[in-house]
């Protein structure tokens, strides 16, 4: 099981909406849940039903009706976190491009100041290694494809 990691909400569900949930059997998800099977490449995923205007399907006018069962994925996002792991130009950028997004944002930066500067810091750090691998996985890939 997914321990909880704790994000103060109060009331807040940005995160619940015009998110694509995936589900993981393998850290506990339960797969009893409405969900629609979506074929990729990399072989099929079980992703969380959502309502015609985006919404997760499980989240209802008091917040999460699952919340007791979670997906892993929902006990583990912290919007604060999110928020710190893009620079300013990488957030604008994707707020350009999906507007649901503006919601975290807003809603991580709210809720900034519940971070220890520790937990901050640590963010901040996993923002420059992520950014990292991912430079490093680019030039792989341009290296492999012969870019």
């Amino acid at each position: 099981m997914t321990a909880r990691v704790p994000v103060p909400c109060n009331g807040c569900v940005a995160c619940c909406r015009n998110e694509l949930v995936v589900l993981y059997p393998e850290h506990g998800d339960d797969l009893t849940l409405e969900h629609d099977k979506v074929d990729t490449p990399h072989g099929p995923l079980h992703v969380l039903k959502q309502r015609e205007n985006g919404d997760c399907f499980y989240l209802g006018p008091q917040g999460c009706t699952i919340h007791d069962r979670a997906p892993a994925i929902c006990k583990v996002f912290d919007c604060r976190r999110y928020f710190l792991s893009m620079p300013r130009a990488e957030r604008r950028q994707l707020a350009q491009r999906n507007g649901a997004k503006i919601g975290i944002f807003e809603a991580g930066h709210a809720r900034l100041t519940s971070l220890t500067d520790e937990e901050r810091r640590e963010a901040i750090n996993q923002r420059s290694m992520t950014r990292a691998v991912a430079i490093s996985d680019r030039q792989w890939l341009r290296k492999t494809a012969g870019l």
